[in-house]
């Protein structure tokens, strides 16, 4: 069954995924995946798919103050095709979102000097900022949260197992933005 070429858009690309009939991708480094053919028919370029399809890739901030954790989310959300920007603290998170508001922040609970809550609250105060969701990482169940209207969007325990985390992005990011998720 052949894909349908109405509604595509050709950008020339030098790197791409390739898309198969199917969806399936597969990495490509060409201009075009016309020698990459799959069970179900001719390949597509990434940079060939509908338009409604090439929004742009969002945009997340990841702050914690260890680099052990920010390595490995950036890892894990690079690998889901976001953007990744990090911060070792709430001050550093406040001049990286000054310089490029993010679609989405991922934010530890508790760090030296302008813990997450802090940050959370910095951020729902400035109309500029205020509707950028934010998802709480703690590592204690018993974490309290401040009383009041500043609340994250999510509360997910840190973990391990990171489709949790990533499910609770890809919901935000549909229910905020215009971005690619």
């Amino acid at each position: 069954m052949a894909m349908p070429r109405g509604g595509f858009t050709k950008i020339p690309a030098v790197t791409g995924i390739c898309l198969d009939t199917n969806g399936s991708a597969r990495k490509h480094f060409a201009r075009s995946c016309k020698n990459y053919t799959s069970p179900g028919g001719q390949g597509l370029l990434s940079s060939e798919l509908p338009l409604a399809q090439q929004l742009p890739r969002a945009r997340v901030l990841v702050v914690d103050d260890s680099p052990t954790v920010l390595s490995l989310l950036r890892a894990t959300l690079e690998a889901h095709q976001y953007e990744v920007a990090t911060a070792g603290d709430g001050v550093e998170a406040l001049d990286t979102i000054r310089r490029s508001a993010p679609d989405l922040i991922v934010t530890d609970s508790i760090m030296p000097g302008l813990g997450g809550f802090a940050l959370l609250a910095v951020l729902r105060e400035d109309a500029a900022t205020r509707s950028i969701p934010v998802i709480m990482l703690t590592s204690d169940p018993d974490d309290p949260a401040p009383a009041g209207d500043v609340q994250p969007d999510a509360i997910i325990m840190k973990s391990a197992q990171m489709d949790p985390l990533l499910a609770q992005i890809r919901d935000l990011l549909q229910r905020s933005s215009n971005v690619s998720i």
